[in-house]
């Protein structure tokens, strides 16, 4: 068979498969470019290297992940009749916000497939995976090129302060959010009860896996509402009766689908900052923590200082910069690029964007007890920004298409391949030894962590390793105090009078702190260089069962009596 022959058939098959897909396509628009089956297999290439790069390091630099790794371990073990956490805890609701993500993992865990911490990080290759193929959905519903969701995949991490931060909950919510946005579009458009039930289920997970995300989700949802009623209301082609009353069904059939969220967000806002909020976990040592009132913006100053140090810088090096204005100059070329062709989809994703960047400057920066608040935005953004990356049809010009795909390509290959260097570097340094160590501790016991080594990282910004005491607790569902169940706007809080001896002061002096060896029977040290009197005084108290890189592993005199051989039978690495 002759080359030719090869090519033509392989262009058959191509074609044959393309065809197959718009039986699934969304899109509704007979001048929009079909499917390629090419973006969809660069697609796959992009989610299988994110999710094995993810899926390969345990330890991803997430500062607060540990937060939801614990929490999910008691919703996991609390019907357990050994389970430490009834005695601590609340009853779990699966009503409250930001507690979706605890329910699936902590209810995938009792499945004894897997352990806590597995089904967390399945929970988060929802989100990796999740938001691109959202995207997908929405490029499709308004007619754009499946290419531009190639782009989404290292954006879910790389150059993302959410991510980065640990953010859990809020990554969960994601695919959600980006997925309520066309739903609700195509309802508001053609409606249905199949569309109206969608639109609104997707609201309800959405509130359900983080009220930030929820209320920003709301937020843009009024704007299309907003949109489609002024639309309606000055059309031309319909009398002044009709306008109206098509405006009153839209604005009727858009606060219907979204009632049932609010509802439930209504019940949570009375629990998390009304007559519930001092129910349950606010215990005294909340003070500083709890009671901070009010809502706080950034100066002028500090939202340009923070929105290149804070939002948009993920590596310590310089290295992300050089991609984040090349991302940046893609950007433009992109838009540039798209005004070739007149589209028949007004640009809502584009819109979404670009109002959800706006947000950064004008939302507060903390809310009560809540923090990073206006920053986040920019990450949220981020999920979102696919869509002004979409290439023009190769008919409408070859040479912008293809500028637009290549810089595509390019910058998602850069941007895995930087990601991959630095996780391996802080899997070498930062995080060698921890796993070993913590593999010795025995199940159901009280953990501390002591962070005696600067706790930033040489290669990730933010705290990565500030957290890792909680995968005590989803991998041998033991205890650690610190944890977010003693604020009022968490999902599951701390019972009255239950003190969860939270000690955040860090020193080489560790050993002499008399309410650690009076409430803990581990201690999980990171970094700690002491002096002899320091190590006599840990040894009046306590026996190191294991020691690999920066981490040790002490266990309290009588806690229990098991050496380190018995504990995993593990060789030191």
């Amino acid at each position: 068979m002759e080359i030719r022959d090869v090519g033509a058939r392989i262009g058959e098959v191509v074609r044959t498969l393309e065809a197959g897909l718009t039986t699934i396509d969304p899109n509704d628009d007979p001048q929009a470019e079909p499917i390629s089956i090419f973006a969809l297999l660069a697609l796959a290439w992009a989610l299988v290297w994110s999710v094995s790069m993810f899926w390969h390091f345990k330890f991803q630099p997430m500062q607060d992940l540990g937060h939801h790794i614990g929490l999910s371990a008691i919703v996991a073990d609390y019907n357990n009749p050994k389970s430490l956490y009834p005695a601590l805890y609340d009853p779990p609701d699966p009503l409250n916000a930001n507690s979706l993500l605890y329910f699936v993992a902590g209810y995938l865990a009792r499945t004894h497939i897997t352990g806590v911490t597995n089904c967390v990080r399945l929970c988060l290759v929802f989100y990796l995976v999740g938001v691109p193929l959202a995207n997908l959905y929405a490029l499709r519903v308004f007619g754009r090129s499946a290419w531009a969701a190639v782009i989404s995949v290292p954006l879910t991490f790389a150059h993302n302060m959410n991510f980065v931060a640990g953010f859990a909950n809020l990554l969960f919510a994601g695919p959600f959010m980006v997925l309520a946005i066309p739903l609700f579009y195509r309802l508001l458009v053609k409606p249905s009860w199949q569309r109206f039930v969608w639109a609104a289920l997707m609201f309800v997970l959405v509130f359900l896996a983080h009220a930030h995300i929820f209320l920003w989700t709301g937020a843009l949802a009024f704007t299309l509402t907003l949109a489609f009623f002024i639309y309606a209301f000055f059309e031309k082609r319909r009398d002044a009766f009709q306008r109206s009353v098509r405006a009153l069904k839209i604005a009727g059939l858009s606060a219907l689908c979204v009632t049932p969220s609010l509802l439930l967000f209504y019940r949570w806002y009375q629990w998390a900052f009304g007559a519930g909020r001092t129910e349950g976990a606010i215990t005294t040592t909340t003070s500083g923590w709890d009671n901070k009132f009010g809502a706080v913006f950034h100066t002028t100053d500090g939202l340009f200082k923070n929105l290149y140090s804070y939002c948009l810088k993920t590596y310590v090096q310089m290295d992300d910069l050089d991609l984040i204005w090349k991302l940046g100059v893609l950007a433009l070329v992109a838009m540039a690029c798209s005004r070739l062709k007149k589209w028949n989809r007004p640009p809502v994703m584009e819109v979404a964007f670009a109002l959800t960047v706006v947000s950064y400057f004008l939302l507060p920066e903390s809310i009560d007890s809540n923090s990073v608040v206006g920053s986040r935005q920019i990450g949220i953004g981020l999920w979102i920004i696919a869509a002004i990356f979409s290439p023009v049809p190769a008919r409408v010009s070859i040479a912008a298409r293809y500028a637009v795909v290549g810089g595509i390509l390019w910058f998602t290959n850069a941007s895995l391949e930087l990601w991959h260097h630095n996780l391996l570097a802080f899997e070498n340094t930062e995080a060698a030894g921890l796993q070993y160590v913590l593999d010795a501790a025995p199940p159901r016991e009280h953990l501390h962590l002591v962070k005696v080594m600067p706790d930033t990282s040489a290669v990730f910004m933010w705290k990565p390793l500030w957290h890792v005491d909680k995968y005590y607790m989803a991998d041998d569902l033991g205890q650690v105090a610190d944890n977010p169940a003693i604020v009022s706007t968490s999902s599951i809080r701390y019972r009255v009078g239950v003190n969860p001896h939270r000690i955040t002061y860090h020193s080489p002096d560790w050993p002499n702190w008399d309410e650690l060896w009076n409430n803990y029977e581990l201690v999980l040290v990171h970094g700690w260089h002491p002096t002899d009197e320091q190590l006599e005084k840990a040894k009046s108290h306590a026996v190191r069962v294991r020691k690999a890189g920066n981490w040790e592993l002490w266990r309290r005199h009588g806690a229990w009596e098991t050496g380190d051989a018995q504990v995993t039978g593990q060789a030191s690495p």
